[in-house]
């Protein structure tokens, strides 16, 4: 078959015309698709611009010579530099001065290396702003390698405001709020330090303890907010006082310390102390009130009375304990010759005065039984120090020294305050209560507030006031029978019962028993505990019942240990006892479970 030449030539140019429009139409479609990922591309670099220009942090990039590449806005806010300012230049520029060195050992350690303890990690440095200002700043740096070269990514934030609340936090842990003295734990952290320095380089320092004079008296008189003031006032002026090296702290209530260290003569605690009882001598103007305080300090030295903190501040203590007894308003060196007994009743009253603050004391319970049916009728509250080194402290131990010193107002207050609480917690849960009886010294019974407690106490726990029953002593009554029967009324009106504790072994007048509104006479325990030696004391218990009973008296008999006593007891028609024969005085959980038990027969053991 003969083909014609120019059908071939036809043919070949529309085989070319197909063939360029396909090539044209590829073209076309790569070339479209090429050029939207260039514009995705570029779109992405300038959302990453975007992001990196809008970040608060500030994100730098410089090369392995140091030189800023990159600078966001972040940066510009933080170091206060504009883009067109830093690029090219070294980063020497944010940081201060005195890390400059160490800041280009680090790079030449990393490029020689590869190891850095900054690299990878987050780290807190110091900035240097434009204005020349240092701000803690926060970095973590990262690298990356192009062609070779390695370069340097941080991103940076400035921590000023988190430091200052780490600050305030810390100021807050290791100062006093009222006063913005150094607090107990700062003084004790800056003494230890002071007290090894000493030991390191043989040198002496001296310790004050000052308690101010009358301080209770001025907050109970003015009220607290005249005491705070006042407190302040004392502050600035001990500040005020002492030398760029020495301390001033407030360890609590009034009690401040002064730290000395480096003092080469003794004499210096001396001129010191007077200097502070002088200045303190000024009286201090507070609303319109003139105040007058005075100080009694306590002073120890370094090595010669301790060379321990703990043994020095206890020995300042009973320092400043004698400088109270001798009058106040004075200063004692600390002396060896205070004898032991001196020492451990010192103590033992700062004990005590720590013990009220912290709650260390509980209330045990006995039972009072009816004598015909041996069930519970009613019980004693008994209180006990739970001291947190010396473990169980009976009554008979500390009970005269507060007794002595008045803290038996702020203690037998708490004590009250304590049953009350837990006859309503007894209550509360469905218990059966009986009427609980609380001993009162004389000294609580005649302060003039004493009745005002009793109320409040008895409003605040809303317990029903025939639940509780104050006992008294005679001794308590014939101080000032006036007096007495007055508060005695006063209590009655409240709806509390009142009875006679210790009955026949002082006073025993019987005037008195029948002006006084008294509803319980209790026998003291040692006529019970002499039934069976003695051949008076059969009588006397006797003639105690017998006149009980034809005054419409409840008595009670105490100290109640065998049978037999218990037998005379029940022949007499005593109304109650109490004593180990039926139970020993039991906390308040234990205590609880005999509740639980209603009328329980509690058989003697």
């Amino acid at each position: 078959m003969q083909v014609d030449m120019k059908t071939i030539i036809v043919f070949s140019i529309f085989l070319i015309v197909i063939l360029f429009s396909v090539y044209f139409y590829f073209y076309l479609k790569f070339n479209q698709k090429y050029k939207r990922m260039d514009e995705e591309l570029r779109e992405s670099k300038e959302q990453f611009r975007s992001v990196i220009g809008s970040a608060n942090d500030a994100i730098i990039l410089a090369d392995s010579n140091a030189k800023i590449l990159s600078w966001n806005n972040g940066a510009k806010s933080i170091f206060g530099h504009y883009e067109k300012e830093v690029l090219g230049k070294n980063l020497h520029i944010i940081i201060p001065e005195q890390y400059r060195e160490a800041h280009d050992r680090g790079i030449k350690r990393f490029l020689t290396t590869n190891t850095s303890k900054v690299i990878g990690s987050t780290v807190e440095l110091l900035g240097l702003k434009k204005d020349g200002t240092e701000i803690p700043i926060e970095l973590s740096l990262s690298t990356w390698t192009v062609n070779g070269e390695i370069f340097f990514s941080g991103i940076i934030r400035d921590i000023t405001e988190r430091k200052q609340s780490e600050e305030k936090i810390n100021h807050q842990a290791y100062h006093d709020e009222l006063t913005n003295l150094p607090n107990r734990r700062r003084f004790n952290q800056i003494m230890e330090k002071e007290v090894t320095q000493a030991k390191t380089n043989g040198e002496k320092l001296v310790v004050m303890l000052l308690d101010l004079d009358r301080f209770k008296t001025i907050n109970d008189t003015l009220g607290h907010s005249i005491g705070d003031l006042l407190l302040k006032k004392i502050a600035e002026r001990l500040h005020n006082c002492i030398e760029k090296k020495d301390l001033v702290a407030r360890m609590g209530g009034d009690e401040f310390t002064l730290l000395m260290p480096r003092v080469r003569h003794i004499h210096e605690a001396s001129t010191m102390a007077e200097k502070i009882m002088k200045v303190l001598e000024e009286p201090v103007i507070i609303d319109k009130h003139e105040i007058f305080v005075s100080t009694s300090i306590g002073i120890v030295q370094y090595p010669t009375d301790g060379q321990e903190v703990e043994t020095l501040m206890k020995k300042a203590d009973i320092a400043m304990y004698r400088a109270k007894e001798k009058g106040k308003s004075t200063y004692k060196f600390y002396h060896s010759s205070v004898d032991a007994q001196e020492t451990d009743k010192i103590e033992l009253e700062k004990d005590l005065r720590n013990a009220i603050e912290e709650d260390q004391f509980a209330i045990y319970y006995q039972p009072k039984i009816d004598i015909e049916t041996r069930e519970i009728i009613g019980m004693e509250a008994l209180v006990r120090w739970i001291h947190p080194t010396k473990g169980l402290i009976s009554p008979g131990c500390f009970i005269p020294l507060t007794e002595e010193t008045g803290l038996i107002i702020p203690l037998g207050e708490k004590i009250l305050r304590m049953v009350c609480q837990q006859l309503k917690t007894w209550e509360a849960s469905g218990l059966q209560l009986y009427k609980v009886a609380v001993n009162v010294s004389t000294r609580q019974f005649h302060n003039e507030n004493f009745v005002e407690s009793v109320a409040t106490i008895l409003e605040e726990t809303k317990l029903n006031p025939s639940y509780l029953e104050l006992e008294v002593t005679e001794s308590t009554t014939m101080n000032n029978v006036n007096r007495a029967e007055y508060i005695l009324n006063q209590l009655v009106d409240l709806g509390v019962s009142i009875a006679i504790d210790d009955f026949g072994i002082e006073y025993s007048s019987l005037n008195y028993l029948k002006k006084y509104p008294i509803h319980t006479l209790k026998i003291d325990q040692s006529f019970i505990r002499g039934l069976t030696t003695d051949s008076h004391n059969p009588a006397i218990v006797s003639a105690i019942i017998s006149l009980a009973k034809h005054m419409n008296l409840n008595i009670v008999a105490e100290g109640v240990e065998d049978e037999q006593q218990f037998g005379f007891l029940k022949e007499q028609k005593c109304n109650q006892a109490q004593g180990y024969l039926f139970n020993k005085p039991l906390p308040a959980k234990e205590f609880e479970e005999l509740l639980k038990k209603k009328k329980v027969v509690v058989h003697p053991h």
